[in-house]
């Protein structure tokens, strides 16, 4: 009488039930660790304890410690819950970007408290997630003295400590210590890349994040502005209808669609989602700038895609006209090294967009017709007595030049 009654009980479990007990009955002997952790977690804490539990890799649930997992939760709350911009990240986001203790295939270290400790107040002084994610792209690698290497590294997919350990690492490598940097002070990072380039040259992979409305990408080690790396132009091209050359983003949550790993055998249970078209919709164009005497001319050679050249053109002139009259009629120096950031977007009057940093003020203005508005606010910005001596920066980026 007694195993109908237990058969019963286990048809009657609600959905998420019966994926824990499904969870809980592939994890062999460490069960018992991980319904430990499951008894003694806060009540508000629990959903996030079941969520890793039931989407964990079966190689994880028989080998990671409930203990382990319940102390990646909490430092994940404490951080999270602390964090100015928490009120901006949907739980789904959350859940899949901030609170797992893993990427792809990288051995399991305790990286999270070490991390935390060491970037959390720099986090709160900045406040804002994107902020964070620039400069701790620019600071995170200087700090630990690491650097990129394609074979001193001793796998591609190095865990944080590894990276740390040994001082270089491969793209994939980077890529994992700055999104595990990010987790621990809260701010939502994860994983994406190409299993091949759409001209065979190679796979890449690289940081995605979330800035409190949508996902800006950035290129691990490779400081500058969002959404504008050497990549962009490969990665526009990247095809969503074949798996080796989409834009995959790495997901936790289990579900039909995988990121294809390419440094080791595809275990074929890293759930991630197809996010191709987004590189294609609005692709970022850095335009290289030369100075000149009294203006900037647009550098020979730059590339662009030859449907987008006469937006990029008119982008051109416009850029040269604006850095020519605040030379001319402000007095600004405009730093050499640096470059106008166009964004070319059909859904901007024009086609594209324009951002230029002014006195620590980012100006962003639509098509060349804007250029006008934005060297009115640049003279209002140096009507201020203190901006006497201000330097116009122009957003710094890597510019293509050649086919």
């Amino acid at each position: 009488m007694l195993a109908p009654l237990l058969l019963a009980c286990v048809l009657t479990l609600s959905g998420p039930d019966r994926e824990l007990q499904a969870a809980l009955a592939k994890a062999g002997p460490n069960a018992a660790s991980l319904r430990r952790a499951l008894s003694r977690c806060k009540p508000e804490w629990k959903d996030d304890l079941r969520f890793l539990i039931v989407n964990m890799p079966d190689r994880d649930l028989r080998t990671y410690s409930g203990e382990r997992l319940l102390d990646n939760v909490k430092l994940a709350r404490e951080a999270f819950g602390s964090a100015p911009w928490r009120g901006r990240v949907p739980a789904d986001v959350y859940r899949n970007a901030v609170l797992p203790y893993a990427n792809v295939t990288e051995e399991r270290d305790d990286w999270r408290r070490m991390l935390r400790d060491r970037y959390q107040a720099k986090a709160l002084e900045l406040g804002d997630p994107l902020k964070v994610a620039l400069w701790m792209n620019e600071n995170l690698f200087a700090d630990f003295g690491v650097k990129y290497h394609p074979t001193k590294r001793r796998a591609p997919d190095q865990s944080p400590t590894e990276t740390i350990r040994l001082k270089f690492a491969s793209c994939t490598g980077l890529s994992i210590l700055l999104v595990d940097a990010l987790r621990s002070v809260g701010v939502p990072a994860r994983l994406a890349g190409v299993y091949l380039w759409q001209d065979r040259s190679g796979n890449h992979t690289w940081v995605e994040v979330w800035d409190g409305s949508g996902w800006r990408y950035l290129g691990a080690a490779e400081p500058g502005p969002p959404d504008s790396t050497w990549f962009s132009e490969k990665a526009a091209k990247a095809d969503s209808a074949r798996r080796e050359f989409a834009v995959w983003a790495v997901r936790f949550e289990r579900g039909r669609k995988t990121f294809p790993v390419s440094w080791r055998r595809d275990p074929g249970d890293i759930p991630a989602e197809n996010v191709t078209e987004r590189y294609q919709r609005v692709q970022a164009r850095n335009l290289g700038l030369v100075p000149e005497p009294d203006e900037f001319r647009l550098l020979e050679g730059t590339f662009v895609a030859d449907e987008q050249t006469g937006v990029v053109a008119e982008g051109g002139e416009a850029a040269t006209r604006l850095a020519g009259d605040v030379t001319r009629e402000l007095g600004a120096r405009v730093a050499e090294s640096g470059s106008i950031r166009v964004r070319l977007d059909p859904s901007k009057k024009g086609g594209c967009e324009m951002r230029v940093s002014v006195e620590g003020v980012e100006i962003r203005f639509d098509g060349p017709s804007g250029a006008d508005t934005a060297l009115a606010w640049i003279r209002a910005l140096r009507s201020r007595p203190e901006a006497g001596k201000a330097i116009v920066r122009l957003p710094c980026c890597v510019a293509r030049r050649g086919g």
